[in-house]
């Protein structure tokens, strides 16, 4: 590749990078906390990830143009999913009910006691 040719390609990445970052700050701040931004980002862009290292690793006859388009695919499917999920809730389409936290019925709090063993009183 040339020099004109990679610093073209090096420019079109970093705006198009820099225009999805700034797409997960307009959706993360729609999600609530921050852990909960921080994982669903993390599943929706480490699935991908893994997903090409582990066909690099187990399939040693994968090609490049397959683990590209294997990759766009599956980035593009979950943005779709975790996108959609988040617009689902928003909506009340899809709606998280708290676990009940109660305790009726526990038994109570016991601490066991173990008696000392005697060892070589035979």
């Amino acid at each position: 590749m040339s020099d004109s040719r990679a610093t073209n390609a090096s420019k079109v990445l970093s705006v198009f990078y820099g225009c999805l970052a700034f797409g997960f700050v307009l959706i993360a701040q729609e999600l609530g906390g921050l852990l909960q931004a921080g994982l669903s980002i993390l599943g929706m862009t480490g699935g991908p990830l893994l997903g090409v290292f582990t066909l690099g690793m187990l399939f040693p006859w994968s090609n490049s143009e397959g683990a590209t388009l294997g990759l766009i695919a599956s980035q593009s499917f979950m943005l779709w999913l975790g996108i959609g999920t988040h617009f689902a809730k928003l909506g009340g389409h899809i709606v998280f009910l708290p676990l009940p936290f109660r305790a009726d019925g526990c038994p109570p709090n016991v601490t066991l006691t173990i008696p000392e063993a005697k060892v070589g009183t035979e």
